[in-house]
């Protein structure tokens, strides 16, 4: 079998953070908890720079004049999402010379029939970034097999 290196070029196209940290406490370490505990909280950086805190309640968090700036929202057990105030994130976005994007990751199973057993599979990656007219960006094919 022969073997070609095929290694490309990589280049950088930006430092990036994470906006979120995911807290877990689970039952397996402490016993008194039965239920595992789960959050997802704005990373520090954000925490320190909109200067946010949480009053009783895990998951929300409040601005020094007591004003909701950002919550957890969980659907189900499932997926946990984040909301941030927009004018606040924007204020955080503009003085740390951040901006958003997301990273994307897609796959499509495609079927030549109903009673076919041919299919094909397709992954898919992009990236978006928000601008001053809307989001940028686009998905582009990233492997594809029959």
């Amino acid at each position: 079998m022969e073997y070609e290196d095929t290694e490309q070029e990589r280049i950088s196209v930006a430092d990036y953070m994470s906006a979120t940290i995911h807290v877990s406490w689970e039952g397996e370490y402490d016993a008194s908890k039965k239920e595992p505990v789960r959050h997802t909280m704005p990373a520090p950086i954000i925490v320190q720079n909109l200067e946010i805190w949480q009053n009783d309640a895990d998951g929300f968090f409040y601005s020094q004049d007591g004003i909701l700036t950002a919550f957890e929202q969980m659907d189900g057990d499932a997926y946990k999402r984040l909301w941030i105030r927009r004018d606040k994130l924007k204020d955080f976005l503009a003085q740390e010379s951040f901006c958003i994007c997301w990273l994307c990751f897609a796959e499509k199973h495609f079927y030549h029939g109903i009673n076919s057993d041919e299919s094909e599979w397709t992954d898919w990656c992009g990236i978006f970034t928000e601008e001053e007219d809307g989001v940028a960006g686009e998905m582009t094919l990233a492997q594809k097999t029959y």
